[in-house]
């Protein structure tokens, strides 16, 4: 029942719709086969089913836990309270929300970003598209602030698995399209 989350509409705001509009191969490519068609729609994933004593026996209490995750566009109470209408449909059951975060975003034509463009095509000969990123970052603590962030990083290898590792290379690049866009930023008219 739960599943029916996934199909609550959500309309974009129109720089993030700019910003995604023929990106997909990139982001597909970028995050994981996919990705581009779930990051404009509400996404669940059952963590945890835990219920009963034995197999052959019906269970007194079963613990569900989910992980609801918001695109930019929709409020997550908007999910929060849908969700609720589901749960209230089995009358046996409760339901919790343990964390709540909206969706935080910074304007894909904002200075930084593009200076973060300019000099990661300067070092490696390519520009990043401005997308969005599919995985929670750090960056929404700034966004929250209303200070602008934005994500360019290293490609992870098995990310958050076994053996997940980075090109060293990769870190002394990133390194420098940091260091040169906080640079250029500050530096900026009007900028301090």
């Amino acid at each position: 029942a739960l599943g029916a989350l996934r199909d609550t509409p959500v309309e974009s705001p129109d720089a993030i719709q700019r910003a995604l509009s023929g990106a997909e191969e990139v982001i597909d490519k970028v995050a994981s086969p996919g990705a581009a068609e779930i990051l404009q729609r509400v996404t669940l994933n059952i963590g945890t089913v835990n219920g009963g004593v034995k197999q052959n026996m019906l269970p007194g209490t079963c613990v569900v836990t989910a992980d609801i995750r918001v695109p930019m566009g929709i409020s997550p109470d908007t999910v929060i309270a849908r969700a609720g209408e589901i749960a209230a449909e089995f009358p046996e059951t409760e339901m919790e929300v343990v964390g709540r975060q909206e969706p935080l975003w910074s304007d894909p034509e904002h200075l930084m970003c593009r200076l973060l463009q300019k000099n990661v095509e300067e070092l490696a000969g390519f520009c990043p598209p401005a997308i969005v990123s599919l995985p929670g970052t750090d960056a929404r603590l700034w966004r929250g602030l209303g200070i602008p962030a934005y994500v360019y990083g290293i490609t992870p290898f098995n990310v958050a698995m076994a053996d997940e590792y980075v090109d060293i290379e990769e870190v002394f690049h990133v390194t420098k399209a940091h260091t040169l866009s906080a640079f250029d930023y500050l530096m900026a008219e009007g900028q301090g």
